[in-house]
């Protein structure tokens, strides 16, 4: 999929992937505590995750505010295909999007994709949008 950012000449600013920078988010610090309490402590401290049960629903407005930050010109959700913590929060983060001005666009992301020729053409429409 990264190839075809770079086909559209997509910059990623950042990330907010569960596989790549949100795993390095919160710190799992030294102190009182086996590796296992402390590893249990970190997952407590996770903000902006719909898989940590986030009631504040405080993840659209982290990636607005990563947005305004990064000078990014919009939000590319990749969501994990049948994840359905992350489908929940969805409509939720969407309605924020709108209504802070935010474009948006949700691909589908299946671990096992054989094909990325409706990414590829969902991509290059909301390029041309841009």
């Amino acid at each position: 999929m990264l190839d075809i950012f770079n086909e559209f000449k997509i910059a990623i600013v950042d990330d907010d992937l569960a596989q790549e920078s949100r795993q390095i988010r919160v710190d799992v610090l030294d102190g009182e505590g086996g590796p296992l309490y402390r590893m249990a402590k970190a997952w407590q401290q996770m903000y902006g995750c719909s898989l940590a049960t986030d009631t504040k629903k405080g993840r659209g407005r982290m990636l607005i505010n990563k947005t305004i930050q990064t000078g990014a010109d919009a939000i590319v959700v990749a969501m994990m295909k049948f994840c359905d913590p992350e489908e929940w929060d969805y409509p939720v983060m969407y309605r924020e999007f709108e209504e802070k001005g935010v474009k948006s666009l949700m691909i589908e992301v299946d671990q096992e994709v054989s094909s990325f020729e409706q990414i590829k053409t969902r991509l290059q429409s909301f390029v041309e949008m841009l």
